[in-house]
Parts: C-alpha cells; structure tokens; sequence
C-alpha cells in the first residue's frame, strides 16, 4: 500500500516538476505553452477588381478552410488549458497567470485574423459582383 502512495506521488511529482520547468522557461518570450496546438496560416486575399471566378471559388474554399482549421487551433488551445487546469486541480494549485493569458491571447489573435479573413474576402466579393452587376 505504501509503495502504490509512493508511486502516485512520484508520478504527481514529476508532473509538478515538468510544470515547474516550463514555467521557468516563461521568459522566454519564444516558449510555447500550447505546443500540440499549430495556428494555420491566412490565405492571401483575392482582388475584386482583376479575379476571375474560378479565383473567386478558390478563394472562398481557402477562406472556409481557413475558417474550420481555426476553429480547430481555437478548440486545441482550450483543450491545452483545460488540461492544464485540470493538473492543478488534481495537485491543488493553480495555472499560472502567464500561461493562461498566453494561450487566450492566441486564441483571440486567431479570432481577429479569423474576422480580417472573412472581411477581406466578402469585400472582394461584393466589388467582384458590382463590377459584374450582379448581387453577392
């Protein structure tokens, strides 16, 4: 029975420890916190004004990619800091601030760049369809 408490708190103690390093790693303004969760890159934006439709259509099928691989790095992240949070709970401590505030800053990151897609791309639409005399 002893050794089993042993070998729990061993285990314990090495995630604690591996916590520790990390977090002593903060200052480096390079260290990931979330390493598994990989942000996607934005698709260039389409010109209105010279695209083809077939510019048009890949276009909105890179920006619908887009669109689903952020929510999917979005979704990673929370799962990063829920497993994070769940550690603490189960060593009775707590996320350090920094962690916390660096995992939601990429995910609100990710959310603006989410939008500037979007916005971006439904402009070149409706310039696209005006020049053609259509609505979008």
């Amino acid at each position: 029975m002893n050794l089993r408490y042993l070998v729990m708190s061993t285990g314990v103690l090495l995630l604690t420890a591996a916590g520790a390093a990390a977090e002593n790693n903060a200052g480096d303004a390079e260290y990931n916190f979330a390493p598994a969760c990989v942000a996607p890159d934005a698709p260039q934006t389409v010109d209105g004004n010279t695209a083809t439709q077939d510019e048009i259509d890949a276009a909105h099928r890179q920006v619908e990619k887009f669109i689903r691989d952020s929510d999917s790095y979005q979704q990673c992240l929370g799962r990063a800091l829920g497993s994070r949070q769940d550690l603490a709970f189960s060593t009775h401590s707590s996320v350090p601030v920094r962690i916390v505030k660096q995992i939601e800053r990429k995910g609100a990151e990710n959310q603006k760049e989410k939008e500037r897609v979007g916005r971006e791309y439904n402009a070149a639409v409706a310039v696209f369809s005006a020049k053609r005399g259509v609505s979008p």
